[in-house]
């Protein structure tokens, strides 16, 4: 058996949110603590800059600000959107990057995410 790497990945990745998130909540970034929506989109309040979104609320069009794309994997609406997403990286991504390696799980983790935007663009084009 070949020896298993150390998840970096999935511990610092987790630490961030999670830095994030109640760095967000700290600073009051609106809403409860279990609900309010907080990690990078505290940083610019009412901007939205890390939201998926294909226009604003201007209609003005935000197809192009590609940032968002991978952006919005550090924001979450709630402490329990938040705990379970990094519950479920705990479960599933030791065992992967386990396997597989730092640089492999960043990988696969950002084309997931741009996958998940792309997806959600696809089929909610009407509200995003």
């Amino acid at each position: 058996f070949a020896p298993q790497h150390v998840p970096w990945f999935i511990i610092i990745n987790n630490t961030v949110i999670f830095a994030l998130w109640l760095i967000g909540v700290l600073t009051g970034s609106g809403g409860s603590t279990w609900r309010s929506l907080a990690g990078l989109e505290s940083f610019f309040p009412g901007q939205q800059l890390t939201q998926l979104r294909i226009a604003s609320q201007d209609c003005a069009d935000l197809r192009w600000q590609a940032w968002r794309w991978l952006t919005y994997q550090f924001s979450h609406a709630g402490f329990w959107h938040m705990g379970v997403n990094i519950i479920t990286n705990f479960l599933y991504g030791l065992s992967l990057e386990g396997w597989a390696g730092f640089w492999r799980m960043f990988v696969m983790w950002e084309v997931g995410v741009l996958g998940g935007a792309l997806c959600f663009f696809v089929s909610d084009a009407h509200n995003a």
